[in-house]
């Protein structure tokens, strides 16, 4: 398995490989940083960007999402129940495959600020 850092390396190329390893990356590495968070897992075919991996975060006031598509498009995003605000909204094309993991890490900083 690549640790979530190592992911920043992968091309463009690899995004179906980047999708299956984001998604072993967090239930591996980062869902024991998330306790008192549920984690919700769901696949869909055929979408805008091909088929879609999500996984939905709810805990402590705040419900997240990530969006992994076999050709190479991530999304993530936060919305914070308390302030009734959506706090982070990032959608990355395969091209800005290298800001995945910084994006990450700013999408587990905010989840368990305040936690």
């Amino acid at each position: 398995m690549k640790e979530w850092s190592s992911l920043r390396k992968s091309k463009v190329g690899d995004a179906v490989d980047v999708r299956e390893q984001c998604v072993i990356a967090i239930d591996e590495s980062v869902k024991p940083l998330l306790k008192g968070f549920s984690l919700e897992y769901s696949s869909f075919a055929d979408g805008d960007f091909g088929d879609l991996e999500r996984i939905e975060l709810e805990g402590f006031n705040k419900l997240g999402t990530v969006e992994f598509w076999s050709k190479g498009w991530v999304g993530i995003d936060i919305y914070d129940c308390a302030l009734d605000d959506q706090v982070m909204n990032v959608l990355l094309s395969p091209e800005e495959g290298e800001s995945v993991s910084q994006e990450f890490d700013r999408f587990i900083k905010i989840l368990t600020q305040d936690s």
